[in-house]
Order: structure tokens, then sequence, then C-alpha cells
């Protein structure tokens, strides 16, 4: 029997893979507005308010996909108090 064969599962088992998304994390304002099912002069509104979570990119401003996933999941917004 070859060592070979084990030598190689090693080296295999040792590498490390970074698995990528398959969503992206942040979507545009017109995505997170249609994954939400409101408009996206609404969601803009609820980002200037505070209201719906935004990262600003650049001149972007953009929705985290763990937010509207949060939302939808809570079935909306929580009232500020």
């Amino acid at each position: 029997m070859s060592t070979n064969t084990n030598e190689e599962a090693d080296a295999t088992s040792s590498r490390t893979v970074t698995a990528r998304p398959t969503e992206p994390l942040l979507v545009s304002m017109r995505e997170g507005a249609r994954a939400l099912g409101i408009s996206e002069r609404f969601a803009r509104l609820l980002a200037a308010r505070g209201d719906l979570p935004s990262v600003r990119l650049g001149r972007r401003r953009l929705l985290r996909r763990n937010d509207i996933d949060g939302i939808v999941a809570r079935g909306g917004l929580m009232d500020a108090e």
C-alpha cells in the first residue's frame, strides 16, 4: 500500500475553502423595497427617518439583506418609542 493516498488526503483536508454567499450581503433600495413589498420612495423615507437600517457606501444607500430578512420575520418594522 502506498502512503501517497494518505498524504494526499491530509493535504486536501488541511486546505481552507471560503464559502461565497449565494445572495449579496447588501442590496439596493429598489431591490430591498421590492422584497418588502413597498415602494422605493417609501423605503428611502423610512431610511431617512432611521426606521429602516441602511448603509452608505460612497453615494449609494444600501440595505443589509439580514435586516430585510429580520423585518419580514418579525412581521414588520418595530414602532420606535
